[in-house]
């Protein structure tokens, strides 16, 4: 098995706040796109919602690979209010077209106590009051290009920029002057 291995140097942590009425991902995209990130983690997300709009794996190929089709994907609407407990996911460019964000999400439902619904955000979750979002704009490289063996765009390791640093460790990055390190001193 052949995993993708993509080395990455975290340049700034960004929050981004939503306001009420926008869209979840598509308005994050949007500031992402605005503020020049190309790629980035989502690492959380402080949120609550009017409703949230979802897609999760129904089942797998019967072979357990093979390209994932619509048929084996259900989409659904949860209406809220909800408070949204977790999100994560990633955010890059695919090969000849837009930077995209992959993200997963999890919201607890305002009028059941102790239920949480998540899976793939997809465009139509509305913002209630605020969303503020954690993003951790990353340099490297990997982009997402179409594997035909899940039938998606997925990770793919050497981009542009990451062919650039290639062979290079990721503390690397603070000699050639890309990030500022300074060493700790013990405490006393």
């Amino acid at each position: 098995m052949s995993h993708v291995v993509v080395p990455h140097a975290l340049t700034e942590v960004l929050l981004v706040r939503l306001q009420p009425g926008e869209d979840l991902l598509t308005d994050l995209e949007a500031a992402l796109a605005e503020a020049g990130v190309r790629r980035a983690s989502v690492v959380g997300a402080v949120a609550s919602l009017r409703c949230l709009a979802i897609r999760n794996l129904q089942h797998v190929p019967p072979t357990g690979h093979g390209p994932i089709v619509a048929a084996m994907r259900v989409a659904s609407v949860v209406e809220g209010p909800l408070e949204v407990v977790g999100l994560t996911g990633t955010v890059l460019p695919e090969r000849d077209g837009p930077v995209t964000a992959h993200l997963h999400v999890l919201a607890s439902v305002g009028d059941v106590p102790g239920v949480v619904r998540g899976g793939h955000l997809v465009p139509g979750s509305t913002v209630a009051t605020t969303a503020e979002v954690t993003v951790l704009v990353l340099e490297g490289g990997g982009e997402r290009v179409h594997d035909p063996r899940t039938g998606a765009a997925e990770l793919s390791g050497w981009g542009p920029v990451a062919s650039a640093r290639a062979g290079r460790r990721p503390a690397d990055h603070r000699a050639a002057g890309h990030g500022q390190h300074r060493e700790q001193q013990p405490r006393r």
